[in-house]
């Protein structure tokens, strides 16, 4: 939920001091890719001092000058962009665990594209095998259309840079029908593979104007869907293999997350013994039975953090693709 400014930092006083911790989702995925030895070059409207010292690995770089350095050797006295999330576990009073998040943001929603970013991310692209955009699902309508051409014409010149680039887009929860719609439209023809989770796949089905979920390989070339319980993955590029090994890294990844309340580096995958829940493969309504399909039942855990699993999930997943 978006609050106003006054309503957002009256919360802020009247609640005890909680955990700080990186969030969104190029925040999340940075984090965790950083933890399995990978580079990223993050792209952030807000150079908080106070946000970026969060990233503590010198494998997140952010554009300052005329290159990029370690996010937390940079920074200036900005507010950071920040909301706050609420969990509440499922008892008594609560049917199911779930959680509110409020934010004030006077960035993300407006799409910006950082211009030094912009320029300094120009001569290091061709060196960049793969890249993940998403947001699309925090800015309204009437602005996104305002803004789809200026970051139409970042990925098209990105891969004209560099025709060997892969892209992956990560939905979310769309503030409003006709963003999503304009993102399909749009974004979704110019990358490679997609991710979401099942609350989104009904909203996202309909913006392709089909219940088949087979469809969305009409517009690009992967599609996975990550849940608490299981993922499941389509593909017209990588085999059933390649697809099923990936699901099972990435459901590592974020399980072990979800256990520990951090990302994990491969030292501690190597160690960490889990188990499978025990999950019937789910019809897949309309699914053609020669596209490579793969499904993987999530590590069964009793979760201590879920906050970011998803798009943990989805950049492990995506990294790991061959």
């Amino acid at each position: 939920m978006r609050i106003s400014s006054h309503m957002f930092h009256k919360i802020d006083r009247m609640l005890p001091e909680g955990t700080l911790r990186i969030g969104g989702q190029a925040g999340n995925m940075a984090v965790s890719a950083s933890r399995l030895l990978t580079r990223s070059y993050l792209h952030t409207p807000n150079y908080s001092r106070k946000m970026l010292s969060l990233f503590k690995s010198r494998r997140v770089l952010v554009a300052c000058g005329e290159s990029f350095l370690p996010a937390r050797e940079c920074g200036d006295d900005s507010e950071p962009l920040t909301h706050m999330i609420f969990e509440f576990k499922k008892g008594k009073n609560i049917s199911s665990s779930d959680r509110f998040i409020v934010s004030f943001e006077s960035e993300n929603p407006s799409l910006p594209i950082n211009p030094i970013f912009s320029r300094n991310i120009l001569p290091v692209i061709q060196d960049i095998p793969k890249a993940i955009i998403g947001g699309f699902h925090l800015v309204p309508p009437r602005l996104l259309r305002k803004r789809m051409s200026g970051v139409l014409a970042q990925i098209r010149k990105w891969k004209r840079i560099n025709p060997c680039l892969r892209m992956h887009l990560e939905l979310g929860d769309f503030l409003s029908h006709e963003s999503e719609i304009l993102t399909v439209k749009h974004i979704l023809p110019e990358v490679h593979s997609v991710g979401l989770n099942e609350s989104e796949l009904p909203t996202f089905l309909n913006s392709l104007g089909s219940g088949r979920i087979e469809s969305v390989l009409d517009k690009t070339g992967t599609v996975v869907l990550h849940t608490g319980n299981y993922s499941l993955a389509l593909s017209r590029d990588y085999s059933q293999k390649a697809l099923a090994s990936s699901l099972a890294f990435a459901s590592c990844v974020s399980g072990f997350k979800a256990l520990k309340g951090h990302s994990p580096t491969f030292s501690q995958l190597a160690k960490a013994q889990f188990k499978r829940k025990r999950i019937i493969p789910p019809r897949i309504r309309g699914a053609s039975t020669d596209i490579p399909t793969a499904f993987s039942p999530s590590v069964n855990i009793k979760p201590k953090y879920t906050i970011g699993l998803g798009d943990c999930f989805s950049m492990a997943f995506f990294l790991s693709l061959k």
